[in-house]
């Protein structure tokens, strides 16, 4: 996951002339948290009550990649 993860930042970086790509993952979400560090995004900050669930309103880490950061 973590190699697609960084495969389609690249690709927008790249095919798509982004500068920045965003991933928004759950707090309480430990893979997708793993995934987004591991390919190397920096987490900027945490989003309050941010994601509805089944069960209520969870809190989002919200991590970026610039392209610079290549």
């Amino acid at each position: 996951m973590t190699q697609a993860v960084k495969c389609m930042a690249n690709l927008g970086f790249e095919d798509y002339g982004l500068n920045r790509v965003i991933i928004q993952a759950a707090v309480d979400n430990k893979a997708s948290n793993a995934v987004a560090k591991k390919a190397g995004f920096i987490l900027e900050g945490t989003l309050r009550q941010n994601e509805l669930l089944d069960d209520g309103f969870h809190d989002e880490n919200l991590y970026s990649l610039l392209k610079e950061d290549l």
